[in-house]
């Protein structure tokens, strides 16, 4: 009797909240907008109002959550308002969430793999949300951001097979020898694809037959390559420095104007006829020639073409010139400066050079670096992503748990209820029996009283006509004596 006093309001309510949601429209048109408005109801204890298809979703809406009572709604109708029931019966959720990968129900009774294993095989439920489907992780979509990107998502992997036959998206740079995407360049002195292989993009091995894409050129040692704009630009580039090298030298100086002597040479400190720097007299064209045809330096009177040859034919090292060899102090003073200054350039050269590969190196310990705390950062992101769907899961296991624990509290309370029921029926019972039984025996003292004084009244009556005949006995003995 108690259990029955305890659901009929609810089913009430929950009759009279399906009713009014049934005649609403119409009630609308007829009547305007009730006291919660088109497309609201009022919430099922009376206080405020909720809009109608989220009565007995699963979230609390009412103030008082009485639009998600248990009570109320295991008697609701999710018909009424174009839903259908989750399997516990005390939730709804729209017919169109049956199986599309978005848990509706708690209890997760629309997205069930048994149930909705072959709906996820025929469709694909990723590409319209923007999502790539694991191949064989039915019901699972990756964002295509994690295909090829180093990071396993799927669970067998299949989001980091091969790679080598995966395009990476615009702007991305693909490894040489996994696949996997990622950003930077081939073979620019930094490196981007990192794996148990190691260093992919700079490795020397590749490096040595890569071709520099339009506007790079590749440097000296032949394993790196560098925008064209950056080359002689000051900045040591070029891991070997070659960017900044020989190849950025000015052209050589002009000669210093020759000083005539005699004859037409027109090398300096020329004799007659001479053409060499320094030379004598002849015709020699080599520098600080004698007389003579010839074309070498320090040469002597003849056609020698040796150096510093003597007159003759001869070719070879001589010391027959008869002009000694005798150079200016401006002169000496300027070959010792030029020596000087190479010797500045090259230790200036070197010591760039050295900084760059510091540089480099430095660089390149600062990359490695930061891919690790990207790595690490991705590895991080799936991590808290996994311990977010795991204490997602863990709420929805509570939450279920309570409203388990709530039903079976409501189903102990009822027991006790029918139990107690039971106690006072057996109770009356047993009052009822006892008071049958002394009604019983009430009635069967009073026959017995009654027996008695039936038996008392016979026994009067005999007494009496004992009496009565006794009397006419001694009224006969007396007649007879008389």
């Amino acid at each position: 009797m108690a259990a029955t006093t305890l659901s009929a309001p609810v089913a009430v309510v929950a009759a009279a909240i399906v009713l009014l949601i049934a005649a609403q429209a119409a009630a609308a048109a007829a009547e305007g907008e009730d006291s919660c408005g088109v497309g609201m109801v009022p919430c099922p204890s009376g206080s405020g109002c909720v809009r109608a298809d989220k009565i007995c979703d699963g979230v609390f809406d009412c103030e008082d959550g009485s639009d998600d009572g248990y009570d109320f709604c295991l008697s609701f109708d999710c018909g009424s308002i174009g839903k259908t029931w989750c399997r516990e019966g005390y939730q709804c959720y729209p017919r169109s969430g049956y199986c599309d990968l978005n848990y509706d129900c708690t209890d997760g009774s629309d997205e069930e793999p048994e149930r909705c294993y072959s709906i996820y095989q025929s469709k694909d439920l990723c590409a319209p949300k923007g999502l790539v489907k694991c191949a064989n992780d039915v019901g699972y979509c990756i964002s295509p951001q994690d295909v090829c990107d180093s990071i396993p998502q799927c669970s067998d992997g299949w989001d980091e097979l091969n790679c080598l036959n995966h395009t990476c998206r615009p702007g991305q740079l693909q490894c040489p020898l996994t696949g996997y995407c990622t950003q930077g360049r081939l073979c620019d002195g930094k490196p981007d694809c990192w794996s148990d292989k190691g260093v992919e993009d700079e490795d020397p091995a590749f490096c040595t037959g890569h071709v520099c894409p339009e506007g790079w050129r590749k440097c000296g040692d032949g394993l790196q390559c560098v925008e064209a704009g950056k080359w002689c630009d000051g900045a040591v580039n070029c891991l070997d420095g070659s960017d900044e090298g020989a190849v950025c030298a000015p052209p050589p100086p002009p000669p210093p104007p020759a000083t005539e002597g005699s004859g037409g040479g027109s090398g300096a400190e020329s004799g007659s006829s001479g053409s060499g720097a320094e030379s004598g007299s002849g015709g020699g064209s080599g520098a600080e020639s004698g007389s003579g045809g010839g074309s070498t330096a320090e040469s002597g009177s003849g056609s020698s073409s040796g150096a510093a040859s003597g007159s003759g034919g001869s070719s070879g090292v001589s010391n027959n010139s008869s002009t000694p060899v005798v150079l200016s102090k401006e002169e000496v003073a300027r070959l010792k400066k030029l020596a000087q200054a190479k010797k500045a350039a090259a230790v200036a050269a070197k010591k760039q050079k050295m900084e760059a590969k510091r540089a480099a190196a430095e660089e390149k310990g600062k990359q490695q670096e930061a891919r690790n705390a990207v790595i690490e950062a991705k590895v991080k992101s799936k991590a808290d992503k996994e311990a977010a769907v795991a204490e997602k899961k863990r709420k929805q296991e509570e939450k279920k748990a309570a409203i388990e624990a709530k039903k079976k509290q409501q189903e102990e309370k009822a027991a006790a209820i029918a139990a107690k029921k039971k106690k006072e029926a057996e109770k009356k019972a047993a009052i009822e029996a006892k008071k049958k039984q002394q009604a019983e025996k009430a009635a069967a003292i009073a026959e017995k009283k009654r027996k008695q004084a039936e038996k008392a009244a016979a026994i009067e009556v005999k007494k009496k006509k004992q009496a009565e005949k006794a009397a006419a006995i001694a009224a006969k003995k007396n007649a007879a004596t008389k």
